[in-house]
């Protein structure tokens, strides 16, 4: 079981690993930095705006665009999750 655990949390850290690294090779660092703060810290919007003195509304604008970053950089990424849901 321990063996099993342990495999899993090697691929999670792999994972968010490649993750980073894909976020990272977006052109705006602005768009980097929501999205790693978003799905690699686990962040709420809210508290990103505080973190980063951005207005609340302001980060939802630019995750929006972050994601629409990410999508064209990685569609292969967003049909796949599209095909889980």
């Amino acid at each position: 079981h321990n063996d099993e655990v342990n495999h899993q949390i090697d691929e999670l850290v792999n994972l968010k690993i490649q993750i980073a690294g894909e976020i990272n090779q977006l052109e705006k660092e602005t768009h980097q930095m929501v999205l790693r703060e978003r799905y690699l810290h686990c962040k709420k919007f809210e508290q990103i705006a505080v973190d980063t003195t951005y207005d609340y509304s302001w980060i939802i604008k630019l995750h929006g665009q972050a994601l629409k970053e990410f999508e064209k950089e990685y569609p292969e990424k967003f049909e796949k999750a599209l095909k889980s849901h």
